[in-house]
């Protein structure tokens, strides 16, 4: 038990580093290898944030 929190801790605390970097742009790694690169200024970026939020919900 004392496991999963520390996990959870510690997804919990890159989600908020990616969200406050978010203000700068930011690389997206997927799982298959490909990388999406996130401007500030992107329409996007919202779309992007609420997914990592939504993911770390679960």
């Amino acid at each position: 038990m004392f496991t999963e929190e520390k996990t959870s801790w510690e997804r919990e605390m890159l989600i908020r580093e990616a969200v406050e970097s978010a203000e700068q742009g930011f690389t997206v790694h997927l799982k298959n290898g490909a990388r999406v690169y996130v401007t500030a200024d992107s329409p996007s970026i919202d779309l992007i944030i609420y997914g990592l939020e939504k993911n770390n919900s679960r």
